[in-house]
């Protein structure tokens, strides 16, 4: 195939699961086949353990590794980076060593920086880093790779607005939605003319355990609310655990036995059902856009 159709794709996966990486290849493979895609995607736990491979339409170049940059600067796949026409980097979430590789190789001028969310909190201010020089040199490799990027791709226009607040620039911008699994087919009709009825609200906070998220801020908001005909449900089946520890332990401290936290994935029909909810007073939801990432595939 042409060069100009080779495209790699660098996907992060969070779990052992299918998550969004499984919908995000079968996508291209099923949606897009006129080009050559390569997808190199996370296989192992932190702990070394191998995790299952995807459940795809077919495993044709689709390399699990378990450290992304030895895998990079095999001579095989720096071949292959070498004559991509594009790099997309999906999810964002690199190691500080592949991002300063992407960047030094010269790679960086054709990878689009594909963000799911937006959240830049972790990486301080000038002031804020100006004793702290990992810190600092984190949010300038940032910056650089922001700026030098060949594009950016995110799902709605305030996430780009958010970037331009952290790191102004004039690098090229796309929004692109979500891509759903065009594997799985999903009988949506049943699950609205079948609602839950109940006489108690139901309110969703976010869709994980990130500090970008806000809980605490939110549960603060929703506390007048805790004497109510409520339920709290809190999606935490991915993220930091020690935030979603401390999300856990506010929750409950505030909202008692109507707090009800989500720390596993769910098969997508069970989420659903899970959502597909109607309260005899009227719809009552707090939603954050990502929502419907913590789906199991």
């Amino acid at each position: 195939m042409a060069k100009n159709h080779i495209i790699v794709h660098l996907i992060w996966r969070s779990s052992n699961s299918n998550g969004f990486a499984a919908g995000y290849i079968n996508f291209m493979k099923l949606r897009m086949p006129e080009y050559e895609h390569h997808f190199f995607v996370r296989g192992t736990g932190s702990d070394g353990s191998k995790w299952n491979p995807l459940r795809l339409c077919d495993q044709q170049n689709v390399y699990y590794y378990s450290d992304l940059l030895s895998s990079m600067r095999t001579s095989e796949n720096a071949e292959l980076l070498r004559r991509c026409r594009k790099i997309i980097v999906s999810g964002w979430i690199l190691s500080g060593k592949a991002k300063v590789f992407l960047l030094l190789s010269g790679l960086i001028s054709k990878t689009y920086l594909h963000f799911w969310d937006v959240n830049f909190d972790e990486i301080g201010t000038f002031r804020t880093n100006i004793f702290r020089p990992k810190k600092a040199l984190r949010k300038f490799v940032y910056h650089q790779m922001i700026k030098r990027a060949a594009g950016i791709i995110n799902l709605i226009d305030g996430d780009h607005a958010a970037i331009m607040h952290t790191f102004p620039n004039h690098t090229k911008h796309f929004v692109a939605e979500m891509p759903g699994d065009p594997l799985e087919k999903i009988d949506f009709e049943a699950f609205r003319s079948n609602k839950i009825q109940s006489a108690h609200h139901r309110i969703l906070v976010a869709h994980s355990a990130h500090p970008g998220n806000c809980h605490i801020e939110s549960f603060h908001m929703l506390e007048h609310l805790k004497n109510e005909d409520i339920e709290i449900i809190c999606p935490l089946s991915y993220g930091i655990p020690e935030y979603r520890d401390k999300v856990i332990a506010e929750g409950r401290r505030i909202f008692g036995e109507k707090f009800r936290p989500l720390t596993e994935f769910m098969q997508k029909e069970d989420y659903i059902q899970l959502v597909n909810y109607s309260a005899y007073r009227g719809w009552s939801f707090l939603i954050h856009r990502g929502l419907r990432y913590n789906l199991k595939g």
